[in-house]
């Protein structure tokens, strides 16, 4: 039996701890075998160290007037545009989860089945656990459980969605250090099988307060997720009615990842020569005695060491030998074939070879995901790293291999479809929806300008201003410092002109050098006013950055000047391909970028203070 107690008012033994916003403490009565167990637990809730808006959440559990118990945890706020660099700086671990769980913004749309409404998917706080500990002697009472449902309760208004990952008390087990129960870390069987039941059990502990596997596959089957609206639909105050019994998760289907293989006997003592990059003599001589090339993951040996190696576009001279010895569309134990691993790893060149010597394209692995599919999850992390910590440089070393293995995994039916071997219909749809939305704000243009009379920086950056002033860098506009004239508008505007002729009319990829051909093709572009444009610091590049971030900003977030779920159904029907959102691939083959030149790209938009020093100005790197 549960009694509660809940104290309204804020502990105010920690007054003199800034970062403090609130303190709550709860109390609550357990009977169990004729006896009564006291417990209270005080939660205090703080701002983050280097973001205000972060919660740091530090519960203590107390039996009478003892500590017996511990939880710590984060709250991030969302939506927010630097959601993934909150997660970075708190820990490794949250930020995995929430690249696992939501997008750059804090939208939580990318684990299916959690059955948030709308509003809770784009808002509300991420809550991650990070540790939750409570002493042996208090086991069997549902304390931990009590502990957390309190949390969640004082925490109602703060969190929206809860992630964790299932990790037992290890030192309850025996194991001084943390061991990973799936790999070959050197623990016997005994120690896996005592860690790996310890963990499903704790697993199903958590499901009874109605928590879920965030996927069946090695990448997501350790971490755990609640939803707020999915909790609080029971709004009984008694914390074991929101619960099942054990008895009734006790068969609950919880994923466990295949044990990893084992090499024994000649595949063993091939396994090993291979990690010790043997002689091909030698290798040869263990096969023919009998050695599986499979049996001894040879082949996954090599094109790791591949992937990991310094030269790139080096293929080993065992790998080529040995492929033409084994099965290269064996699968391993989660169904990933060599390909997949190559394709994860964006590694053009191992790509290309794998195809020559017969690997399958279509093979699917057990998340039913092709090369071509963990290509794009491999982009994706890249996206995800560049957002983290606000890197703006399109840098082509990283986006043309990623190009070239596309291109490799792609049926040839799907690479016909793209203009110049890379603008997909799809993105080629949402730029030519952006040059007209910008091109409808220059409509405005008559009520800012006037002929031969500067307009002040001021009014040319207030509304209605100039359309998308926010892509010419500050810098650009304080050497006009009496302000702009119409012919700079006018100048800016031929620009955007341009990039739509070669969109919609020539169908093709809006590079610098065809806007710059375009513009001086002689098809009725006032070149006096593209003049004026030029001399005060107009560039066709400050353009084409802001098509690609515009369009990348509506693309992923649904709205930017036009909203992308107006054009999504005719979006939707045009071929879809991997690079229907790479437009770091659109910036660097825009831009013309090069190994040497990608440093100067333009980096907008920028936040035109224009009336501080050039020194505060956010666009110094430009």
């Amino acid at each position: 039996m549960v009694k509660r107690n809940f104290d309204g008012d804020d502990v105010s033994e920690n007054e003199d701890d800034e970062y403090l916003l609130r303190s709550q403490e709860v109390s609550w009565t357990i009977s169990q075998g004729g006896r009564t167990f006291s417990y209270t637990v005080k939660i205090r809730i703080s701002r983050g160290l280097d973001f205000e808006t972060v919660k740091k959440i530090d519960a203590t559990l107390y039996f009478q007037t003892k500590e017996v118990g511990t939880l710590r945890g984060t709250i991030l706020p969302r939506p927010t545009n630097i959601f993934y660099e909150m997660a970075d700086a708190s820990s490794s671990e949250l930020q995995r989860l929430s690249n696992m769980f939501c997008d750059r913004n804090g939208h939580a749309t990318r684990i299916e089945g959690t059955g948030m409404p709308l509003e809770d998917v784009h808002r509300g706080g991420f809550f991650h656990i990070a540790m939750m500990r409570v002493q042996e002697d208090h086991k069997g009472r549902d304390v931990g459980l009590h502990m957390l449902h309190h949390v969640l309760v004082v925490l109602k208004d703060d969190w929206k969605l809860i992630v964790l990952e299932a990790c037992p008390q290890l030192e309850r087990l025996g194991f001084s250090v943390d061991p990973d129960p799936y790999a070959d870390t050197g623990f016997t069987p005994e120690q896996k099988k005592r860690l790996k039941d310890a963990t499903v059990t704790l697993e199903r502990h958590y499901a009874r307060m109605g928590f879920q596997q965030a996927g069946r596959n090695t990448d997501a089957f350790d971490v755990w997720f609640l939803t707020a609206f999915n909790y609080f639909q029971n709004t009984a105050l008694e914390p074991s009615a929101h619960w099942q019994s054990k008895e009734d998760v006790q068969n609950l289907d919880v994923y466990e990842p295949p044990e990893k293989h084992q090499s024994q006997g000649l595949d063993l003592e091939l396994q090993k020569l291979i990690q010790a990059r043997a002689p091909w003599p030698k290798i040869t001589a263990l096969i023919r005695k009998g050695a599986s090339v499979h049996g001894s993951r040879a082949l996954f040996i090599l094109v790791a060491n591949t992937i990991n190696g310094e030269q790139q576009e080096h293929i080993s001279p065992t790998l080529q030998a040995l492929a033409g010895l084994g099965d290269v569309n064996e699968g391993n134990e989660d169904g990933n074939r060599l390909l997949h691993m190559a394709a994860s790893s964006n590694h053009s060149a191992l790509i290309r070879f794998l195809i020559s010597v017969g690997a399958n394209k279509s093979l699917t692995n057990e998340n039913g995901h092709t090369p071509l599919d963990c290509l794009e999850s491999s982009r994706q992390s890249y996206a995800d790293y560049f957002a983290t910590f606000d890197l703006k440089n399109s840098r082509p070393m990283d986006v043309i291999p990623h190009l070239n293995s596309g291109l490799a995994l792609m049926p040839s039916d799907l690479c016909s479809v793209l203009i110049d071997g890379w603008l997909s219909p799809r993105m080629l749809y949402a730029f030519e929806c952006t040059v007209g939305c910008v091109m409808s704000g220059m409509e405005d243009h008559h009520m800012v300008f006037k002929k031969n009379k500067a307009t002040s920086l001021k009014d040319c950056c207030d509304y209605p201003g100039m359309s998308r002033i926010e892509y010419i860098p500050t810098a650009v506009l304080q050497r006009n410092s009496e302000g702009l004239y119409k012919s700079f508008a006018d100048g800016w505007e031929i620009v955007w002109t341009a990039i739509m002729v070669i969109l919609s009319k020539k169908k093709n990829a809006p590079t610098l050098s065809r806007i710059r051909n375009e513009i001086h093709s002689g098809a009725g572009y006032d070149l006096r006013k593209w003049s004026h444009f030029v001399q005060k610091g107009g560039k066709i590049d400050y353009a084409i950055d802001a098509l690609t971030k515009i369009t990348e900003t509506v693309v992923l977030n649904g709205d930017d000047g036009w909203e992308y779920c107006m054009h999504e159904d005719d979006i939707r029907a045009l071929p879809a391909t991997p690079f229907d959102k790479s437009f770091d691939l659109a910036k660097v083959k825009c831009l013309e970028l090069t190994n040497e030149n990608f440093p100067a790209q333009p980096k907008g938009p920028y936040r035109h203070n224009i009336f501080s020093s050039s020194e505060d100005s956010d666009d110094n790197d430009y």
